[in-house]
């Protein structure tokens, strides 16, 4: 497999409608997060995962934004819904446990399916003493 745009649409056709530009900087922002040597085989597809689960979320947060009096206001709300009515408008989501602080914790990418998918290929990829290179400090390019 290969880290590249053509790799990424073809295992997530449903981002088809992203501009190019926009899946590419989630797969170079995935790849400054993930450390190849703990990886080895996995790291490119924990790569992608990673890149698609960030889109996913970015999508997500623009589906739902609002305008309101000429301002874009993004609801607070994310995960499953835990609860709805129709006619009073009212929904609420399950918390998932994720924080601004949480950006590499299970549960934030327990938020989407391809969050999900990362966190399988961590569980099936990396021992126990290679986990930390899952929250490590992204590189600096220069």
């Amino acid at each position: 497999m290969a880290i590249d745009l053509a790799t990424f649409r073809a295992l997530y056709p449903e981002f088809d409608a992203v501009a190019d530009p926009t899946v590419q900087i989630q797969i170079d922002r995935s790849e400054s997060y993930l450390c190849p040597d703990s990886w080895g085989d996995c790291y490119d597809a924990a790569v992608l995962a990673r890149a698609a689960h960030t889109l996913s979320l970015s999508q997500a947060r623009v589906a739902a934004a609002q305008s309101v009096n000429g301002a874009v206001v993004v609801p607070g709300g994310s995960g499953a819904i835990q609860s709805a009515s129709v006619d009073g408008v009212s929904t609420s989501f399950a918390s998932t446990g994720a924080s601004i602080s949480d950006r590499n914790s299970d549960s934030w990418y327990a938020q989407t399916p391809y969050g999900q998918e990362f966190l399988a290929l961590r569980e099936s990829c990396l021992s126990p003493m290679c986990m930390t290179s899952v929250t490590r400090t992204p590189r600096v390019s220069h």
